[in-house]
């Protein structure tokens, strides 16, 4: 990627980590194959916290919260934060999501792929 600018690649880092949300987001939100049986189940408190604490380390970003009782950045159509903020929540899928789906599996792994290269390349050059 060293063709592009540091905006470029950042343009590219958001919009790859908002397919990543979104792929996972489905499996976890109990729809299709290898869904979750208990939808949203993984959210935690203490993702919410390490989101916040990634948020303002890396990007120098601090999270709002909402009036969520538990969980600081959960709305009323799922959670607030951006996607590349929250990139342990935005990975995560059980493990049965990808064990009964192999074409979900294999658009998971190429994307989680691609997303390591892109946030090395990001951390090489100083974050942001």
């Amino acid at each position: 990627m060293a063709h592009y600018t540091d905006k470029q690649r950042k343009t590219i880092l958001v919009k790859k980590w908002e397919q990543m949300a979104a792929l996972t987001r489905e499996k976890c939100s109990g729809i299709g194959k290898g869904a979750c049986l208990v939808p949203f189940s993984c959210c935690d408190r203490v993702y919410c916290e390490i989101a916040a604490r990634y948020a303002k380390q890396e990007y120098g970003v601090e999270l709002e919260k909402t009036d969520h009782p538990t969980l600081p950045f959960m709305g009323p159509n799922g959670c607030t934060v951006a996607p590349h903020l929250r990139p342990i929540c935005a990975i995560h899928v059980c493990e049965r999501s990808y064990m009964a789906d192999r074409p979900f599996a294999k658009a998971y792994f190429k994307l989680r792929a691609n997303l390591d290269r892109l946030e090395d390349a990001r951390r090489a050059k100083g974050k942001k």
